[in-house]
């Protein structure tokens, strides 16, 4: 899996810093930005975890908060194969009381705009999806809260995306550990 990435990230700001950031309020400081903590992206892995919370200040004050994860990638096959396996696994969850929360994961195929996976609301959730090498595909992950004139909001996502070698790799790791073995046992 190739991922390109530009950009930094943002944690709590009301403007959009890099691929992926999380927004402030729209107005007031009721807030918790909390967009990529615990997130990273190999070559061939990508972890996300990150939350939106809003918290009400005052009784003429409306918060929003929103952590965004917004990549795109190409997929790229082991040993130039044209399918790319990746499994993934996506825990996401959200809490109000007096507001409103939500949260979604979707990736995109970007050749054929078709989406390959979709999940919102509370869920916990794993599968394998295989990609197409050479294509661009889009991962969104999106979590809002947000909260009128009193209460609070919180939604959160945890998500995982691993590139699973081809048999054909994972015949050549096999043979190379018994050949291993073959050779220690003649010492």
């Amino acid at each position: 899996m190739s991922v390109t990435a530009a950009g930094a990230s943002d944690s709590d700001s009301s403007t959009a810093g890099g691929v992926w950031f999380g927004s402030a309020s729209l107005s007031g400081a009721g807030y918790s930005g909390l967009a990529n903590h615990g997130s990273s992206i190999t070559a061939e892995e990508m972890d996300f975890s990150g939350a939106a919370q809003a918290l009400a200040g005052s009784a003429n004050l409306a918060v929003v908060s929103l952590s965004l994860v917004d990549i795109t990638f190409v997929a790229q096959g082991f040993d130039g194969s044209s399918i790319l396996d990746v499994s993934w696994i996506v825990g996401l969850s959200e809490t109000e009381t007096g507001g409103a929360a939500f949260v979604s994961v979707v990736l995109t195929d970007l050749t054929t705009n078709t989406v390959r996976l979709a999940l919102s609301d509370d869920s916990i959730a794993s599968g394998n999806v295989s990609l197409d090498s050479g294509r661009s595909y889009r991962l969104e992950i999106r979590a809002d809260a947000s909260v009128g004139n009193g209460g609070a909001a919180l939604a959160s996502y945890n998500a995982s995306f691993t590139a699973i070698p081809a048999p054909g790799a994972m015949a050549l790791l096999a043979l190379a550990g018994t050949a291993g073995l073959t050779a220690r046992r003649r010492r």
